[in-house]
């Protein structure tokens, strides 16, 4: 009886421990390795590349990290001349039972760098997803845009900031990337939304409409203060009295019309060529000769 209820409660302690641990096998990603492009220290890279397996590992929990890929890449020769194709990586990523395998690489751009990240299926080959990011500012921001990265990288449905909508007026209606979203004033936050900018459009009838591009920040609150303008009315100058009366134009008789004219040189002309056509043509006689002589002739 004792044996069987200690079997029992190390089976409550022991199984699900297991069944933890086959879950995060599952979703363990690897990191190969992170190549400097031109002239850039191995101390920054190390850095870069310490601080992107920690924002990793929040996410899934079970990272592997570059040292050992290194240590497994050499131990076969098969592997050893790896540079980075996704056929001889995903080999790489299965012999540490890897769901993926991530390598990338850092480049400088002025005072600033761009590292670009892909990740590999260990089983199929393929390239699941890839991203590049531009790092610069100071260290807070440095240490934000690795994890907007990481998270673009493996879990990118996660990657949501929010937003609170504030406007100096009640009943303007708020549009936010053409759809509208509220009126204010807005009781709650916009929750959810994606780390980009988000257009938004701010109407009410008796003010201007203001519109403006916002962008949201991972994991964090932006707050948007709106204050809508009436629009100016120009005033009146100084010493200008009320305006003149309108003067319009005396209205033209109709016997005054060019087209009136138009039509009776028209009826003038038809009339005497009718009347050449009806009156019959007239012989003409000379005075020098009579009746029959001209008839003669």
């Amino acid at each position: 009886m004792r044996i069987a209820l200690v079997f029992s409660l190390v089976c409550l302690v022991v199984f699900p421990q297991v069944v933890q641990a086959r879950a995060s096998r599952a979703q363990r990603v690897a990191i190969w390795r992170i190549d400097p492009l031109g002239d850039i220290s191995p101390e920054i890279v190390a850095r870069l590349e310490s601080l992107l397996t920690q924002e990793m590992a929040r996410i899934v929990g079970d990272i592997v990290p570059s040292i050992k890929s290194q240590q497994v890449q050499r131990k076969y020769r098969s592997l050893r001349k790896c540079q980075g194709a996704n056929r001889c990586m995903a080999k790489i990523g299965r012999r540490l039972r890897a769901r993926h395998i991530v390598s990338g690489t850092l480049a400088s751009l002025g005072q600033a760098y761009v590292v670009r990240l892909k990740m590999v299926s260990s089983q199929s080959g393929k390239t699941v997803r890839a991203t590049t990011e531009v790092l610069s500012g100071q260290k807070e921001q440095l240490i934000e845009a690795v994890r907007v990265a990481a998270y673009r990288l493996l879990a990118p449905e996660k990657l949501t900031g929010s937003l609170q909508v504030l406007v100096n007026i009640a009943g303007a209606t708020i549009y936010m990337n053409g759809k509208r979203v509220g009126v204010s004033p807005l009781r709650h936050a916009l929750r959810n939304l994606g780390v980009r900018k988000h257009t938004f459009r701010i109407t009410h009838p008796d003010h201007l409409d203001f519109i403006r591009k916002v962008k949201v920040r991972f994991q964090k609150m932006t707050i948007v203060r709106v204050k809508l303008k009436k629009p100016k009315i120009l005033p009146a100058s100084k010493g200008v009295g009320p305006l003149p009366p309108v003067v319009k134009d005396a209205v033209t008789p109709w016997y005054s019309k060019w087209w009136f004219w138009t039509v009776v040189g028209v009826v003038a002309v038809g009339a005497g060529a009718a009347a050449g056509l009806l009156v019959p043509r007239l012989t003409y006689f000379p005075k020098s000769c009579d009746n029959s002589a001209c008839e003669a002739n």
